[in-house]
């Protein structure tokens, strides 16, 4: 997980609240000042399934050391998202996805981010 603080907790909370109810949805969405996280289902036509990719993990020695041996990772992980049929990605953290040790595999990502859904 990566926290990224939430200014006005309660305003999130209204708002998903309100999301949810008008979907349909039920679950647990979880909402403080670290941050937010939730699981939510309901009528399919409601529910549409969002991948979180961590791009403050590359050119680190994140997991075993993995992403320092690579510059695909994300454009992968995008590629195998669409595979099982999500309906987009979420990349975090916002302030990584220019930084200098991000920037070859944002460059590979940019290809699979533009081939999703075409």
């Amino acid at each position: 997980y990566f926290f990224t603080p939430i200014a006005d907790p309660k305003a999130v909370m209204l708002w998903q609240r309100t999301l949810c109810e008008s979907l349909g949805l039920r679950g647990r969405i979880i909402i403080s000042p670290h941050g937010i996280n939730g699981t939510v289902g309901g009528p399919l036509d409601s529910v549409k399934l969002y991948i979180g990719l961590a791009v403050y993990k590359a050119g680190t020695d994140a997991d075993n050391g993995t992403w320092l041996n690579t510059d695909d990772t994300i454009a992968r992980q995008i590629e195998r998202a669409e595979e099982t049929g999500a309906d987009g990605v979420i990349l975090y953290a916002v302030d990584y996805l220019d930084r200098e040790e991000t920037r070859a595999e944002m460059a590979n990502a940019r290809a699979a981010i533009d081939a999703f859904g075409a």
